[in-house]
């Protein structure tokens, strides 16, 4: 186990609840206050907070509430302050008291030693405890507000597309956020509630600043480990996935090894780095891998998003808004009947389509043993695609009858009637923007990659079963849910047979050149995780192509596509013989 860092401050400095000398204690019969000294008149008159006062004069606005803590943030005279009240909703609560400090005293503690290792964060005005009777109650804590920020989380999403976020303060905000991490824990500090929603960031001109905030779930640690600084980015991890290219990743763990790589003087420096963030990479998909797999299974059960409406021998599923009476009229009506049709509100093309009932005694004994017949199926791995941020058309309910032999339906927002096919078809393909042409094949083989890391295959793969929405961005998505699988792990033969049958059906487009097929494949072995240390462009990225392109067209000279190659479960067999053709 690799040592990353070996500063850290005592557990005596986080629950230490000696003040520093800018504060002074405030008490009354039922209040202790810590304050800074300037601030004492106006936010403690009395040696109280006069929060109904404030109310009664429309100053506090409710940010969040909950049985444990809610927040609220309050124009008061010394500025726009955020107002933390910790509850006490139970014996353990109390009893915790008796060996350690409230909720509020133990955040305030990790500010001020977040602070004082140099982190940027919050700045606290006030932390104060209510006794109730014999115990100590609910505690307060006051900090200051941030002018101009906005959380991560909100600030990533306002800026998807490539023109609103440009490529330099792309750069910027992963640096940053190396930097802000690694210094955390570089002082010996982990933050259990990592998520994007927990970092501010503001955006001015040019520069980009971040702080860390939410510091209640601050723990420190003597050494940081490998293993620990993986399982505490994971979290963080999680959010950016699909969102972060493999550029982004490598300047994240560049900045934020610049800060806590205590074994970057020694000769192996390099390496060590290299070492390290492949460890703590391979535990952030780990963790996530597990995450997914709960979430599947969460979902296949039902929770608050999710309608189930099964009857005797029929799987229905709806999404809530969907409404339960509307969606049991729809399982119970004829196979035609429609709950919607053509186009909503927001231009989404809503379609029905059916499944026949499967003719052969063996397939439906699989799907009686699975619990899921192809509407079913199509439903589960369009909802697990669409956690993974994986584009696919949106399911809205299904209906299927598999064990009673009967038709299924299944209802999505498919966004488009245009499929890849029809693009590449157009007589204007060529004459669409070079870049928007470009950023379509791209898009394409980068979802396709992304579909295997996730251990997921599309057996039937093709450019009909692409979905193409939008207007000058356009998006690309999969159709054809029902024959997605989730496999362990997706290897290179499988691979090279889904993209060999994807090259198949390319075949009948005309407007498809030698350098767009080239340059499928580089977007689609570029998209994989990047490889720690300096990465090599020109010379191995042209050979990966190349010998992945040999395998692909090889793929296709065969007798038959899945002939001897199995793919997951199943395998691969179309109906026509492929010609050979030449890479």
């Amino acid at each position: 186990m690799s040592n990353l860092s070996h500063t850290a401050p005592s557990e005596a400095a986080v629950t230490d609840v000696n003040p520093p000398s800018a504060f002074v204690r405030v008490h009354d019969a039922t209040s202790s206050w810590l304050c800074q000294e300037e601030f004492v008149e106006q936010l403690l008159p009395q040696g109280k907070l006069p929060i109904d006062r404030w109310t009664a004069e429309g100053r506090v606005s409710a940010v969040k509430s909950g049985p444990h803590r809610s927040v609220l943030r309050i124009v008061t005279p010394v500025g726009i302050l955020f107002v933390k009240k910790y509850a006490v909703t139970d014996w353990m609560g109390r009893l915790s008291h008796l060996v350690r400090p409230p909720a509020a005293v133990r955040e305030w503690n990790a500010i001020e030693a977040v602070r004082r290792a140099g982190i940027p964060t919050v700045e606290a005005l006030a932390v104060g405890t209510v006794r109730a009777g014999l115990w100590t109650g609910e505690s307060w804590l006051l900090t200051r507000e941030i002018p101009d920020v906005m959380p991560l989380d909100e600030f990533v999403n306002d800026r998807r597309s490539p023109g609103e976020f440009a490529r330099s303060k792309r750069a910027q905000l992963a640096c940053q956020l190396g930097r802000l991490i690694g210094r955390m824990h570089a002082a010996g500090f982990v933050h259990r509630d990592l998520h994007a929603g927990n970092i501010l960031v503001r955006s001015s001109g040019e520069a980009i600043s971040v702080w860390l905030i939410d510091l209640h779930e601050i723990r420190p640690v003597r050494f940081l480990s490998v293993e620990s600084a993986g399982r505490n980015l994971a979290l963080f991890d999680h959010f950016f996935l699909g969102l972060a290219t493999p550029s982004d990743r490598r300047r994240f763990f560049a900045a934020w090894w610049d800060e806590v790589g205590t074994l970057r003087n020694s000769p192996s420096a390099p390496r060590a780095e290299s070492a390290a963030c492949r460890q703590i990479d391979a535990h952030c998909r780990a963790a996530e891998a597990s995450a997914f797999a709960k979430r599947d299974r969460k979902w296949r059960r039902g929770n608050r998003r999710l309608i189930v409406a099964d009857s005797k021998g029929v799987a229905c599923r709806g999404l809530a808004p969907f409404g339960k009476e509307r969606l049991k009229a729809w399982r119970d009506a004829a196979e035609d009947a429609s709950p919607m049709s053509g186009n909503d509100s927001d231009g989404a093309e809503i379609v029905v389509r059916s499944f026949p009932p499967v003719p052969s005694l063996l397939a439906r004994l699989r799907a009686r043993w699975t619990g899921m017949g192809a509407a079913q199926t199509a439903w589960e791995m369009g909802h697990a695609l669409l956690r993974r941020r994986i584009q696919a058309v949106l399911p809205l309910a299904c209906v299927d009858r598999t064990a009673t032999g009967e038709h299924s339906r299944l209802l999505l927002d498919v966004r488009s009637r245009s499929t890849l096919e029809d693009i590449l078809r157009m007589r204007d393909w060529p004459s669409l923007r070079p870049n928007l042409s470009r950023r379509l094949i791209e898009q394409s083989a980068r979802l396709i990659r992304r579909l295997h890391d996730a251990g997921f295959v599309h057996d039937s793969l093709s450019i009909q079963g692409l979905r193409v929405s939008g207007s000058d961005d356009l998006t690309v998505s999969f159709d054809d849910l029902h024959a997605v699988r989730k496999m362990a792990c997706v290897s290179h033969p499988d691979r090279v047979a889904q993209l060999a049958l994807l090259a198949r059906s390319m075949e009948s487009s005309a407007s498809m050149k030698a350098t767009d097929r080239m340059r499928f494949v580089r977007a689609y072995l570029s998209a994989a995780p990047a490889g720690w240390g300096k990465p090599s462009f020109v010379r191995r990225e042209r050979a990966m192509c190349r010998a992945l392109w040999r395998d692909v067209a090889g793929q296709i000279g065969a007798a038959r596509i899945g002939k001897t190659r199995s793919v997951g479960a199943g395998t691969i067999k179309p109906e026509v013989r492929l010609r050979h053709r030449a890479a």
